[in-house]
């Protein structure tokens, strides 16, 4: 059950007004049924939503989950209240595009420790997607591929379904299949729908609750024993609310109303009347702790890295190299060389990075030719290390004392 009360949600902002997004909200849901809450954008929706589902913070008020208070919880309670009681179902699918179809429900499970080859076979079919397991999600059409989020949602048996915008980007007939799949799912779970759609929600939705700037505005639950069909009765012709007729049905209205047998037609309403509160029992839940096994991350591991391998080994390669060449560019932009003489007198010139010394804040030059074999050895002999040259060098230089500028060919050497 979830138990919302005083539920306030304020936005801070430095340079304008605090935006309160939800302003003392009340409501009690009770453990399965589909929730629709409706409203214009900024009305205050996927906000509840996502304080529900623990993706945001509560400014005040308590949201109470089956005698757990989130507002009370840690992030560790967070991470075991979202792994193992609740499941998302977004607009966007949110698929991993590298995984097939049994793979992608496959996923959600083993992250849990309870992979399940008859639960998720179970879950596949029961969206109407058997045969498709070995497919991935871009060979599937939009409505396919929500069927798959769905099929995920079942198949880790959560309690509570949170659904935002569902069928935002699915056509009438697709949508209609969906909605339907998630009604027969609400059965057993609670599952809360984020929509704009308000003929989803008088169609197939046990409650609607409508926000406007925060605020409750219209709490609606359908009638008990409501059909909405249609009918014909003596002299009335009864029609369905939102349903479209089927062939059989258009023939007999027609036929009816040809042989002047109707004197009304009229339509059913939603079916819908105010919500009455209700005190409502539950049990109190604990939420399991589990952490993903070794074994379980080796195998999601191998799950992504077994499309298109190839394409990652070469990926990685490249950032590698990639990595490697911008170091050592980085390297040559910060180097500042200090020029140091070992032999003041031969004017041997040694260059360290970093680690050299200045002589009386001028640049000296070494003479134009290489280091012989005996100033190498007095070299090595000072400093304890090999002396190899680096590269031939051009620079501008200024005579000591005299101003007089000319152009010297310096080797390079460093010592290791």
């Amino acid at each position: 059950m979830v138990k919302i009360r005083n539920l306030t949600k304020i936005y801070k902002s430095k340079k304008s007004h605090d935006c309160v997004a939800l302003d003392k909200v009340n409501i009690t849901l009770p453990d399965t049924g589909m929730v629709f809450i409706i409203g214009k954008s900024g009305s205050g929706k996927s906000t509840l939503l996502n304080l529900i589902g623990g993706l945001d913070t509560i400014s005040s008020g308590s949201i109470e989950i089956d005698g757990n208070e989130l507002s009370k919880m840690n992030s560790n309670d967070f991470n075991n209240y979202r792994s193992s009681y609740l499941t998302f179902v977004f607009q966007d699918y949110r698929l991993f595009e590298n995984l097939s179809v049994y793979q992608n429900v496959e996923v959600g499970l083993d992250i849990n420790n309870s992979v399940d080859v008859e639960v998720i076979n179970r879950s596949i079919e029961r969206v109407g997607l058997k045969g498709y397991e070995n497919r991935y999600p871009y060979e599937l059409s939009g409505g396919q591929q929500q069927r798959v989020a769905i099929a995920r949602a079942l198949a880790r048996n959560s309690k509570l379904i949170l659904a935002d915008e569902p069928t935002g980007n699915l056509d009438r007939n697709t949508s209609r299949q969906i909605m339907s799949i998630l009604k027969e799912i609400s059965k057993d779970k609670l599952i809360i729908i984020v929509s704009h759609n308000l003929m989803d929600a008088d169609i197939y939705a046990d409650r609607i609750i409508e926000l406007h700037e925060g605020i409750i505005i219209s709490d609606k639950e359908k009638r008990n024993h409501y059909v909405n069909s249609f009918k014909i009765d003596d002299d009335k012709i009864i029609l369905p609310h939102y349903y479209d007729l089927n062939k059989t049905q258009t023939e007999k209205m027609l036929s009816a109303i040809k042989n002047n047998q109707i004197n009304e037609v009229i339509q059913n309403d939603n079916g819908f009347s105010d919500y009455e509160h209700k005190l409502v029992e539950y049990e109190h839940t604990e939420f399991k702790t589990e952490k993903c096994r070794n074994r379980s991350l080796i195998k999601l591991f191998k799950m992504f890295m077994k499309k298109r391998l190839h394409n990652k080994i070469i990926m990685v390669v490249f950032s590698v190299l990639l990595f490697t060449v911008l170091s050592v560019l980085q390297s040559f932009i910060m180097y500042e060389p200090k020029l140091s003489s070992v032999d003041k007198d031969q004017e041997i010139v040694v260059i360290n990075k970093g680690d050299s010394i200045p002589f009386e804040d001028s640049l000296r030059t070494g003479a134009l030719y290489d280091i012989t074999n005996e100033e190498y050895q007095k070299f090595s002999d000072i400093s304890g290390n090999k002396l190899h040259k680096l590269l031939n060098y051009t620079i501008a230089y200024t005579t000591y004392n005299t101003n007089v500028e000319s152009k010297y060919t310096i080797q390079l050497y460093q010592y290791s």
